[in-house]
């Protein structure tokens, strides 16, 4: 899995950009095999505090150092958005509440 840290510009709609990403930059990763993994999820988190709604982690499960995101990346930055990679990680543990 990938990690890219994505600021986007203030001056640049919150709205347009997950649109942007949604339906133009996600469709257009490349989900087939490929030497350096697989896509096989794309997630888009937001930052929920006051004053940074315009920063996100964008996910990229599957491949090796971004994959088949990387020849993207330029596309998000031309929409106004600073991208900076923080390369791969692997889940190593989790916790989750039980349910009654």
């Amino acid at each position: 899995m990938t990690l890219y840290a994505i600021r986007l510009s203030k001056r640049k709609s919150e709205a347009d950009f997950e649109q942007f990403m949604e339906t133009e930059l996600f469709p257009a990763v490349d989900k087939g095999q490929r030497r350096d993994g697989q896509v096989s999820a794309l997630r888009l988190w937001k930052g929920n505090n006051t004053g940074r709604t315009n920063e996100y982690f964008w996910i990229v499960e599957g491949t090796l150092d971004g994959g088949a995101v990387r020849p993207h990346l330029p596309v998000v930055e031309a929409f106004g958005a600073k991208v900076k990679p923080m390369h791969d990680f692997a889940e190593c543990l989790t916790w989750e509440a039980e349910e009654d």
